[in-house]
């Protein structure tokens, strides 16, 4: 809760000091959709077992974070229907699986 209020000031700083300095372009400002990613939060581990979860259709065996260089991974181990296994990596940053 505190990560997330303290990413929605400093978005809301880095707003104010842009809106002083920044330049339109084409009607909209180059840099709000860069400042609105910023304030979302990371997907949590429950999020993550969730969307696998239903785009499976399996069963959950194992779950558990991995932090690399490349950022918070999720690793989910799921019993499909067809009875194979299979692990997912989902990014935390953006929730992408693969």
């Amino acid at each position: 809760m505190l990560r997330l209020i303290s990413r929605i000031l400093t978005s809301l700083s880095l707003i104010v000091a842009l809106s002083v300095f920044s330049t339109p372009y084409a009607g909209q400002h180059v840099w709000l959709p860069v400042l609105i990613q910023a304030a979302q939060a990371d997907v949590s581990l429950a999020q993550a077992v969730k969307r696998v979860k239903q785009k499976t259709g399996g069963r959950v065996l194992s779950a558990r974070e991995l932090n690399t260089s490349g950022g918070k991974t999720y690793l989910i181990k799921v019993l499909l229907p067809s009875g194979q296994v299979k692990t997912f990596r989902v990014r935390a940053v953006d929730g992408s699986m693969n």
